[in-house]
């Protein structure tokens, strides 16, 4: 990290003390020569040993006080450490699901990756995986997401309360850190779980100047069981993920240092029909994500520092269908994705005694490619199209002060610029941010905040699928960009003689324009020959709602407890006859609770309970008979084909809901060092305790009842990890 400490900030003194303090490491002092410019450099040490009791509660205490005397609402930051101890399903502890206990944050379906903060859509978040986007987060059909905890070193996420430096989404920031690389000294550390094998390597390349890590995860049980894969006499069914990261970190000289950081991943799934079969099936679906990232940090001067970044991300999934008998051969590919070059450069000036100033500019080049059709028969030529690809720019700039303009008054005024061209049409935007603290006293502050924010893309989900199929899109001349506006108010409060408790509330009020949404009884798989621009509809969002976190993250007792009371709804002209309705994701009321308990050095308990209010979802209220819009390629009605099935009238969206969701997880975790001085950790879980039958899909029969689709039932888990 960079500081600067300004001797204005110590009058009538020649020297000042500055500790350094880090969970798990060694706590520094050091004493500093306040009267000339010094610049000084710490490395932080591993603690090896069990921090006492009154060490970790002045930490504590210290980092409490940081939070409320920022300027941040809306922010929360979450330890590592923490989600490795978490319950999880599979025995694959996830960083997304972690954050999905946070008050204002939700999940969608059940035990779903996904992220729906303050009413807002997945689309509507800003996933950066060192500073670059990610464009999607699912592993496993969205129940794991792509990020390796083991090359994770913190993530913080932005709730809409977004400071002028980041921009393009509605609804949050999330910034998941790689690890840099132990520059000391070589470790290394082998995982396994039900569900994957992991490794992670990390050594100096140059001691106390360049560093590397490496970590690879790769689901196992489809290469060593058959429980991913099953067999019958007719087909096979397989599935796989991977990822892997990698990071150089190089230090030139105590002025320069260069990032270069990778990241790829992908799953696949197959079926496939035996040769013995009528028709021989081959069925294949393979999506995933790259991204790389170049940056360069600059100290420009002591009071000014820079940071250059270029990177490049892409996202992509492409699915297969090869069908053949002894009179007739097809095959069908479909794919999608999104390229993503971006250059942006950032500063920080510490100039200014009272003022912390950054400023920064952006520029980006998109490529969309919605969805590609190619289609080859042994009675019809290749047909291919590319249907609404096309390229945009977006180019952003930036500037934002954080006044400290009192001991108890601190002001953060910002404002950002953008201009998005697509299809040659011009959308400039202005996005003011203003967020403004007050100091009550030494544990009480008061925070608001407002936000103006844009969106130039969008994501078209089909949630009836479960699949990665969803087709990211670009605003066009017809389709304008997505726009928020947020107010929101926040208390602070620390509470306790030893401060040890944090207690937040935060209300706030969120509208949105022109997001879209499918019509109707509109569906991207059907009509494929039509532009998606004729199937959505363009209205708008409602989101209100408080929320309550109290954390105790010391101690032998630790966690938090989440509370969320919130309402959010759409309204469209020509989605529910332009009634107003509940949003899917819409609950009422949302509560977290985890608890950690380590009565002892290396074994630790833990729990996690939920509840919230049901989805809603949608039922047709009648059933009649009408023509699919089939894609003119795949012949007429003269042809033969039936174009009559059973077509469904939709009158309320939304109208019903889903039982209430709860479930207990609990874990324990226990951990030894071997006579060779490794370390290695045994994680036993179990997903969902006294096993609620909780619904992934509800739908209606044919005597008028509903009936349910249960994706987990109580789960044991067994993980292992070895820390050479």
């Amino acid at each position: 990290g960079y500081y600067n400490i300004s001797t204005a900030a110590t009058p009538n003194t020649d020297s000042i003390v500055v500790q350094f303090s880090y969970l798990g490491y060694e706590k520094t002092i050091k004493k500093i020569n306040s009267s000339t410019d010094v610049r000084l450099d710490v490395a932080l040490l591993v603690n090896q040993n069990t921090l006492s009791q009154i060490e970790i509660k002045a930490s504590r205490r210290s980092s409490n006080a940081q939070k409320i005397r920022s300027l941040e609402i809306g922010v929360n930051e979450i330890e590592m450490l923490s989600v490795k101890k978490m319950p999880a399903l599979g025995g694959e502890s996830d960083l997304i699901r972690t954050l999905q206990l946070l008050p204002g944050i939700k999940q969608g379906s059940e035990g779903s990756a996904g992220l729906f903060v303050r009413g807002g859509t997945p689309d509507q978040n800003l996933i950066l995986l060192d500073g670059v986007p990610v464009y999607n987060v699912n592993h496993l059909f969205g129940f794991l997401s792509v990020f390796n905890t083991d090359a994770v070193s913190n993530v913080k996420v932005w709730k809409g309360d977004l400071p002028a430096r980041f921009g393009e989404r509605l609804s949050s920031v999330i910034e998941v850190t790689m690890k840099e690389g132990n520059n000391q000294k070589r470790q290394q550390s082998i995982s396994v779980s039900p569900l994957a094998l992991g490794y992670t390597f990390e050594a100096p390349i140059v001691k106390n100047k360049c560093s590397v890590i490496v970590s690879g995860r790769r689901s196992w049980v489809d290469v060593f069981t058959t429980l991913l894969t099953v067999s019958t006499q007719d087909f096979t069914l397989g599935y796989r993920f991977y990822d892997f990261n990698a990071k150089i970190n190089y230090k030139i000289n105590p002025k320069n240092q260069l990032f270069l950081s990778f990241y790829s991943g992908s799953d696949r799934f197959s079926f496939n029909e035996l040769p013995q079969a009528r028709n021989q099936v081959k069925y294949n679906f393979t999506w995933g994500n790259k991204t790389a990232v170049l940056r360069w940090n600059k100290l420009i001067n002591a009071k000014i520092f820079s940071n250059t970044t270029i990177s490049y991300s892409q996202y992509a999934y492409n699915q297969r269908y090869n069908i053949k008998n002894t009179n007739y051969q097809q095959t069908l590919r479909i794919g999608s994705g999104i390229n993503d070059f971006t250059a942006k450069i950032d500063f920080t000036d510490s100039h200014f005694e009272r003022h912390n100033i950054r400023f920064g500019a952006k520029l980006s080049a998109l490529e969309f490619k919605p969805e590609t059709l190619q289609l080859n028969s042994f009675d019809v030529d290749t047909v291919s199209s590319n249907r609404d690809y096309l390229q945009s720019i977006d180019a952003a700039i930036y500037a934002e002060d954080e006044w400290q303009v009192s001991s108890r008054w601190a002001i953060n005024a910002g404002i950002r610029g953008n201009l998005y061209r697509v299809q040659n049409t011009h959308y400039p935007t202005v996005q003011p941010r203003f967020s403004m603290r007050f100091l009550a006293n030494n544990t009480l502050s008061i925070k608001a905040n407002y936000s103006r924010l844009f969106q130039y893309i969008h994501l078209l989900a089909n949630s009836s699928l479960g699949l990665p199929t969803d087709l990211w899109v670009s605003s066009t001349n017809k389709i304008r960009p997505q726009k928020g506006n947020q107010v929101a108010l926040g208390l602070f409060q620390n509470l306790g003689s030893s401060g040890l408790f944090l207690l937040s509330i935060e209300g706030y009020y969120k509208t949105m324009n022109q997001v879209i949404d499918y019509r109707d009884g509109a569906n991207y798989l059907y009509g494929v020959s039509n532009s998606w621009q004729d199937k959505v509809a363009v209205g708008k969002g409602f989101s209100k709602g408080i929320e309550v976190l109290l954390e105790k993250k010391a101690g032998k007792l630790s966690g938090w407890i989440g509370y969320t009371l919130s309402k959010t709804t759409r309204q469209s002209n020509e989605i529910n006859n332009g009634k107003t309705y509940d949003f899917r994701y819409d609950r009422r009321h949302d509560v977290s609770v985890l608890v950690n308990y380590e009565p002892r050095r290396n074994r630790v308990f833990s729990a996690v309970f939920v509840f919230n209010t049901g989805n809603a979802f949608t039922v047709a209220q009648s059933v009649y008979q009408g023509v699919l819009p089939y894609d003119s390629n795949y012949g007429s009605p003269s042809d033969g084909n039936d174009f009559f099935e059973n077509r469904y009238a939709i009158l309320e969206r939304n109208g019903l809901r889903m039982p209430n969701y709860h479930r207990l997880d609990v874990s324990y975790s226990a951990s030894k060092t071997t006579k060779k001085g490794n370390e290695r950790t045994w994680i036993f879980g179990i997903y969902n305790v006294y096993n609620k039958q909780n619904p992934y899909l509800v739908y209606p029969t044919q005597n008028g009842r509903f009936s349910q689709v249960v994706l987990f039932p109580i789960i044991p888990s067994v993980s292992y990890k070895l820390s050479i």
